[in-house]
């Protein structure tokens, strides 16, 4: 509707759907980029009835449930009223929070809020990760919210100068760091709180575009997995996309899989460029030998 325009240029336009279905309720999320994103909020069906023996539980989820719903409400109804004050309008060719996640700052391991501003996405618009720019240094990173990362095979290969350096790995909000947060499994599925990834952008070019590979490549790639093996890491993803050139120098990048030996597992859902080159199947723990067997696949010259 033409009068909602000035809302839609200044915002993602917020919105919570509530779905039900006889004693059964659904809340779920809304917002618009350059299209509708949906995701449900509770965990399915959520049953409102009182049918069974012992309800006290049921009830006191549900009231949690609608005094959080309660207390949303409240926030949205502050974020549209102070919205017309606010000048977010759209203006051509420059970046937008519409577009974007609503962090913009995180604590980094001095205890200092360090501020950022989003750039682009590096991947197809409205998905993680984005090239953003540091406010008090001018210098770019790369800002990702994942479900898993391997931060400690991280620092290692940065710390010997194979991978970029790592700000901060925490709360999606940017104000608690889950570094050390002890990994959590069952049957292979990560149990873990959604996570940004702040760390170094490495201006280069990603295996995959490289017209012509340096003669070194699988040296290099090799030395790198050594690295991390040798202290008893894996790193489960080891594709073209993911070892970056900077100039014939080879990086690695996006540790999501990454872990320790005997701890790190395949998320669900893999494609064949895992499957079909190495032992990696859904849910299973990442060996070293597969993170050689899609060494000599995709680098072997």
């Amino acid at each position: 509707m033409q009068q909602l325009e000035g809302i839609r240029n200044k915002c993602c336009c917020p919105t919570l759907i509530i779905a039900g279905s006889g004693p059964y309720l659904s809340i779920l999320g809304a917002v618009i980029t350059d299209k509708l994103i949906v995701q449900q909020l509770t965990s399915g069906l959520v049953w409102l009835g009182l049918a069974r023996s012992f309800e006290e539980d049921n009830i006191n989820r549900n009231a949690r449930m609608f005094e959080a719903l309660r207390r949303a409400l409240g926030g949205f109804d502050d974020f549209y009223r102070k919205l017309d004050k606010r000048s977010l309008d759209l203006v051509a060719g420059k970046p937008h929070s519409r577009f974007y996640p609503y962090t913009t700052k995180f604590i980094n391991p001095e205890s200092e809020s360090v501020e950022f501003e989003y750039i682009r996405p590096l991947t197809p618009l409205t998905k993680s990760p984005f090239l953003v720019q540091l406010k008090s240094s001018g210098k770019k990173a790369v800002v990702k919210f994942v479900a898993r990362y391997g931060v400690d095979a991280h620092k290692h290969l940065a710390a010997a100068g194979k991978a970029p350096h790592l700000f901060f790995c925490g709360s999606i909000d940017g104000q608690q760091n889950l570094e050390n947060l002890d990994t959590k499994h069952r049957f292979g599925l990560h149990l873990q709180p959604i996570r940004m990834v702040v760390m170094e952008y490495i201006e280069g070019i990603h295996g995959e575009a490289l017209a012509v590979k340096p003669s070194d490549t699988h040296a290099q790639v090799k030395e790198i997995v050594d690295i991390l093996h040798k202290a008893d890491f894996v790193f489960g993803d080891l594709r073209p996309p993911n070892v970056v050139f900077k100039g014939s120098t080879a990086f690695l990048v996006d540790f999501d899989w990454a872990g320790k030996h005997g701890e790190a597992f395949y998320p669900m859902e893999l494609g064949e460029g895992i499957t079909k080159h190495c032992g990696g199947r859904d849910l299973k723990r990442i060996e070293k030998e597969d993170d050689l067997a899609l060494l000599d696949h995709y680098f072997r010259q």
